[in-house]
């Protein structure tokens, strides 16, 4: 019987946490406040100094900035797809046993972690601190969700490691 509650424990948890990760993610993709200074602030996409606003896709914008929107937008594809493999696994019926959809959502919220790891990595090793520059809440959420995609990466292997019934 294929559904949320025949799923194993560490499905159950797995599946609810990649949709958390999705949905924080996001909210860190989105904000223009991974870094903050007295006289501005930026974040992936935007940026303001001294009250002007400009868009940070632009050709202009530094390569360690293009680096890390490439890798958070590789993080945010990987970890929808991840839920939707897991969200294949426990509600269709004909794939209730099929546990390489278990094993796609392990490897590719592996591989989201990884990229977030790589994301927050290549943003604090190129931001100015002695100039008053401070990480921001946008950037802990991506460092909470590249941690949280781990342990639910070690969920699903514990998962894939459990006997079919």
């Amino acid at each position: 019987m294929s559904g949320f509650h025949s799923a194993s424990e560490h499905i159950k948890t797995s599946l609810i946490l990649i949709f958390c990760i999705g949905a924080v993610i996001a909210i860190s993709y989105g904000a223009p406040y991974w870094t903050t200074r007295p006289d501005g602030h930026a974040g992936l996409w935007t940026g303001c100094t001294q009250k002007i606003c400009y868009d940070r896709w632009e050709l202009w914008t530094s390569a360690w900035i293009h680096a890390t929107q490439a890798f958070m937008t590789l993080a945010i594809i990987c970890i929808f797809f991840a839920g939707v493999a897991l969200c294949v696994f426990v509600f269709h019926r004909a794939y209730e046993d099929d546990k390489r959809l278990v094993c796609l959502s392990m490897i590719l919220t592996g591989f989201t972690s990884l990229f977030v790891l790589v994301a927050v990595f290549i943003w604090a090793a190129n931001e100015h601190f002695g100039s008053g520059e401070v990480l921001n809440w946008p950037y802990a959420l991506a460092c909470c969700c590249c941690l949280t995609a781990f342990i639910t990466t070690v969920f699903l292997y514990l998962d894939l490691k459990r006997p079919v019934k």
